[in-house]
């Protein structure tokens, strides 16, 4: 298995917690067995535990990975911050009306055609719920990473070198190959393709060019970006900024397996760190699929599928 094929697959975690449009078929975990995997620094990383997709027992903070820099933890961000009365809640997260219109407004830039219950669905089940999902599954993680993600955020302010800091302090596979590099467009991009994630788009538009972002809340962690250029467009909503980013990630295992990402690695480790990434992406893509949804204001209802309502 080759280097780029490890990468493909780190990519694919990413993306397949764009938002799932069914309900999850997936058997049950119950009464499996924890397994792990080897590492490029020789040690293991689980990646399940009997009933708990997280790997952890519910409600019980996850264990530090031990070869990560301790630290102090930081004042939890709010999955949302937009203003507003309280829309619905996802898994117990409020979701404010101010969160819906910002994330339908990227919808509306990025597909002007599509009706607007389809954007709002759009907005809804591709870029809301993902983010309240994995926010409320690793609750318990956030305090790690906002510590992390505002000592990050001082060494920018000290103006060290970005990628020098994209290298050392980032989560990304692909830190050391691209700098944490992405190219971000109004328009949908290529058909079947998952757009890129919602609010990194939103935050992207609204910068400076050269400046960095606050700690994001995104659907895998804490996200801080910089916006690199932009690249005009003769098209209408093809304007391409190009951003880099930091990625703070949830899951103690997954930040190990990415920690240890092996540049060099023997073709056993390589396999090994494949079963991992795969054993992750279902994990991500079942914490999705069992999220409910708890409406608040009944006016968005017909926006929400019927597998999400939460029953009464």
């Amino acid at each position: 298995m080759s280097r780029f094929s490890i990468l493909v697959l780190l990519g694919l975690a990413a993306l397949v917690i764009s938002g799932c449009q069914k309900r999850s078929e997936s058997s049950d975990d119950s009464g499996s067995a924890p397994s792990t995997v080897k590492v490029a620094d020789g040690t293991t990383a689980k990646v399940g535990a009997a009933g708990h997709p997280d790997g952890a027992p519910k409600n019980q903070p996850q264990q530090e990975d031990p070869g990560e820099r301790p630290e102090k933890p930081g004042p939890v961000p709010p999955c949302f911050p937009d203003p507003g009365p309280i829309a619905f809640k996802v898994n117990g997260v409020d979701v404010p009306k101010g969160a819906v219109d910002r994330f339908l407004a990227v919808w509306t830039a990025r597909a002007p055609s599509m009706s607007e219950k389809t954007r709002l669905r759009k907005a809804i089940e591709s870029g809301i719920i993902p983010v309240a999902a994995m926010y409320a599954k690793y609750r318990s993680d956030l305090p790690y990473l906002a510590g992390r993600a505002a000592r990050i955020r001082k060494r920018l302010e000290a103006k060290e070198d970005w990628n020098k800091v994209v290298v050392e302090e980032s989560h990304d596979p692909s830190r050391k190959v691209n700098l944490g590099s992405q190219g971000l467009r109004r328009q949908l991009g290529v058909p079947g393709l998952p757009p890129p994630e919602e609010t990194l788009e939103d935050e992207a538009f609204r910068m400076k060019i050269d400046t960095f972002s606050k700690p994001l809340v995104t659907r895998i962690g804490l996200q801080i970006i910089q916006v690199t250029d932009e690249e005009k467009k003769p098209e209408p909503g093809q304007t391409i900024r190009n951003i880099s980013r930091i990625l703070v990630s949830y899951d103690a295992e997954y930040r190990k397996v990415l920690r240890t990402f092996p540049s060099e690695a023997s073709e056993e480790v390589q396999k090994e760190a494949a079963k991992a990434i795969r054993v992750f992406i279902e994990r991500f893509k079942r914490i999705i699929e069992s999220a409910r949804v708890e409406v608040v204001d009944q006016s968005y209802r017909p926006a929400i599928y019927p597998f999400r309502l939460k029953k009464p």
